[in-house]
């Protein structure tokens, strides 16, 4: 009986075809070899090495371009751009982010990106803080904000740090009651004048400006600033809210005989100023 023998492989590569594979192969090599080195060397070329720094955003610290003067002369390659962004951040702590761009040959952009303050506290220097808890001042030359003043967390913040973050549960909580209220329909019309935290029964009270009332007769002086005391508390917030806005939507027009609304019990309270 015939044993059947190994055909022999008739699709034996082409060894030609092998050689011309190994020679594009060490071709590529050499050619990438080549232009990395290129690029290593035109990297050493004064013609990157940075000439002009320029600060596109934030109008008010154009002055303090100056302070960028030490990543002139560097090369723009080499230059780690996010620990440069990191090392200046650390030096500007009314910005939320800063941002340093190339723009080849030589020339660095920097952006500055203003936080937004929520409320700003008095304790023994005044504070603006935003919706992270990071407490910072203004940047120089800034207009004055009118923003909500959150009095009775002084404690928390005595002796902080511009940049800091203020981790304490009273002034995350009337950061928390300032944007609900900005968030509703109907007290968002109000403005936050004061929201004192100090209570010794965990209230929070907080001081709304109303218009004034509608029999005041227009002169040539500023008609004077109306408040609404409203006590609050801390405990379930987003609905005292809701119902606060439904008794100011009920009373609309008799808000100014209003001396205060306390919320803090199961059933509102509504004091009214007393006659003369």
């Amino acid at each position: 009986m015939k044993k059947n023998r190994p055909r022999a492989d008739s699709r034996r590569e082409d060894p030609q075809l092998d050689k011309v594979l190994v020679a594009k192969v060490i071709a590529a090599v050499v050619l990438i070899s080549l232009a990395l080195t290129l690029y290593q060397r035109l990297k050493r070329f004064e013609y990157f090495r940075v000439n002009q720094v320029t600060v596109r955003q934030g109008s008010n610290i154009i002055q303090d371009e100056k302070n960028f003067v030490y990543l002139k002369g560097r090369n723009i390659f080499d230059l780690n751009l996010e620990k440069e962004a990191n090392n200046v951040a650390s030096h500007y702590s009314s910005y939320q982010k800063i941002r340093i761009t190339r723009f080849f040959p030589a020339h660095l952009v920097v952006d500055f990106l203003e936080r937004e303050p929520l409320a700003c506290i008095k304790s023994n220097r005044l504070f603006y803080i935003d919706e992270n808890l990071i407490l910072f001042e203004l940047p120089n030359n800034s207009v004055e904000l009118d923003l909500p003043v959150v009095t009775g967390v002084d404690k928390y913040v005595s002796g902080a740090q511009y940049g800091a973050k203020c981790s304490s549960g009273g002034v995350a909580s009337a950061l928390n009651i300032i944007k609900q209220i900005k968030g509703n329909k109907v007290l968002k019309a109000y403005r936050i004048r004061k929201l004192d935290m100090s209570g010794s029964d965990n209230a929070a009270t907080i001081f709304l400006v109303i218009s004034p009332a509608a029999d005041y007769t227009v002169t040539d002086f500023l008609a004077p600033q109306q408040l609404l005391e409203v006590k609050l508390g801390w405990e379930d917030t987003r609905n005292k809210l809701a119902l606060l806005a439904t008794l100011l939507a009920q009373v609309k027009n008799n808000i100014h005989n209003i001396e205060y609304i306390d919320l803090r019990f199961k059933e509102p309270v509504i004091k009214f100023k007393e006659r003369d």
